[in-house]
């Protein structure tokens, strides 16, 4: 059983999540013990103003860069944006994917409004930004993505424990602060899905040392909404941020692979965007 605290922040980030709620992943919430008194450390530091509160209360600094963060990923999304097709390539047809590396220009003089697109046909579509990325900069910058209209879905399955061989509690810090800050957007033109974007580890890490807990995981594609659920909340496309691909996986992590396959085979278009190390 986990604890009243971890379950109620569970809970907070499947109501913001929405229509989308069954892909807030539980795992985190559910270590009874280490996970227990991490966030029992958190919220005694968020009670007395030691940890980062509420967007408007935060440093200017790291609004900012929280901003930036947002404005960085969304531009993946808006259509005038996007990368273009390399020289020679086709603009991608429908349930092709389109492999590209981010190239957005920054927020100038309007960091929450600038780079905003209205979904097509009055918002009778929805976007998908999936983000396989370090998780804990993507839950930091929640309410500002909440901000410009999207719905925050962290698909992180990490198991708290420590020590392990995933770090825990910046990630924990990030969940809890972020449960209490969670919102659903009040129009809702898509959904992030935060993937978590270490869950592998190092790179050449092949062992445990001492007593650490090996917390390292790969998805199962279920973790992840389905076509259907897609289709039915008219997803046409699917814009998938990714960093730290080896040679071997691209364009994807060789987990989330099938995922990437099958929304191709059901016609959905996907661009894959490479994230800049």
């Amino acid at each position: 059983m986990a604890a009243p605290m971890l379950m109620e922040a569970l809970v907070r980030w499947q109501h913001a999540a929405g229509p989308f709620w069954p892909y807030v992943c539980a795992a985190p919430f559910l270590g009874a013990g280490d996970g227990e008194l991490l966030a029992r450390q958190t919220h005694d530091r968020i009670v007395r103003g030691t940890l980062s509160g509420p967007p408007g209360r935060q440093p200017g600094n790291r609004a900012r860069r929280q901003r930036g963060l947002v404005s960085r990923l969304l531009c993946a999304e808006s259509p005038a944006l996007a990368p273009r097709p390399s020289l020679g390539e086709k603009e991608p047809r429908r349930g092709a994917t389109q492999v590209g590396a981010m190239n957005c220009a920054p927020a100038t003089s309007d960091p929450v409004g600038a780079q905003f697109i209205a979904p097509a046909g009055g918002g009778a579509s929805s976007s998908i930004l999936l983000v396989d990325l370090p998780a804990e900069p993507l839950l930091a910058a929640a309410p500002y993505l909440v901000e410009r209209g999207w719905y925050v879905v962290p698909v992180v399955q990490r198991w708290i424990a420590s020590p392990a061989v995933l770090p825990c509690r910046r990630l924990m810090e990030r969940l809890m602060l972020g449960a209490w800050q969670a919102r659903r957007p009040a129009s809702p033109r898509g959904a992030v899905l935060i993937a978590d974007g270490e869950r592998m580890g190092p790179a050449g890490y092949p062992t445990v040392p001492g007593r650490a807990f090996d917390n390292r995981y790969e998805y199962q594609i279920c973790r992840f909404p389905s076509t259907t659920f897609l289709m039915a909340q008219g997803v046409e496309r699917v814009q998938w941020i990714t960093s730290g691909t080896t040679a071997a996986e691209r364009p994807v992590r060789r987990d989330l692979a099938p995922y990437l396959e099958d929304l191709l085979r059901t016609g959905l278009a996907v661009d894959v965007l490479s994230w800049p190390s």
